[in-house]
């Protein structure tokens, strides 16, 4: 990001980017204003049901849950936040409007296209992690899973085939 930072610098403006139209809400501060208050929690929010997921892993007897709660928060908005205003800033020095990685690329100076290459392939690692560890198979409370080789549940009557009715 630090190079990101200074490949861009020289061309960043916070002025309205014509091919948008200008601000949305017809200046500066309150088109910001809603910026921060609509993206700011945006992220925090899609990732809170992974975040609940990760923490009930934390052993309770070696971090208290005052702990765990302010680390939480840390890495919410540092995470999360830094990168978007990263994204925002190259954004707006590079003119990208409408569309983000085509003048992305032609406003970086030559010595930094190797960086932002390498930036753009590994970028999405970690967000493919946490995809997958969301997709891994359900633990915790609910039916054991049925190995191949044992039968399938019997139906009660009246009850559809594979299911189970609760008396």
């Amino acid at each position: 990001m630090v190079l990101g930072l200074i490949a861009y610098a020289p061309d960043f403006t916070t002025a309205a980017l014509p091919e948008a139209g200008g601000h949305l809400l017809g200046g500066f501060w309150p088109t910001w204003l809603l910026a921060a208050v609509a993206a700011g929690p945006s992220g925090p929010i899609a990732f809170t049901t992974l975040l609940g997921d990760y923490t009930r892993c934390i052993p309770p007897a070696r971090f208290s849950s005052r702990r765990v709660l302010h680390a939480s928060w840390l890495d919410l908005m540092l995470g999360l936040l830094v990168p978007q205003l990263f994204g925002t800033f190259t954004s707006y020095a590079a003119r990208a409007a409408l569309d983000y990685a085509g003048p992305l690329v032609d406003a970086a100076p030559t010595w930094y296209l190797v960086p932002l290459l390498l930036a753009a392939s590994a970028g999405s690692v970690g967000n493919a992690g946490l995809m997958l560890y969301s997709m891994r198979a359900p633990t915790g409370p609910g039916p054991p899973a049925r190995s191949p080789s044992s039968p399938p549940p019997v139906s009660s009557p009246g009850t559809a085939p594979g299911t189970h009715s609760r008396r």
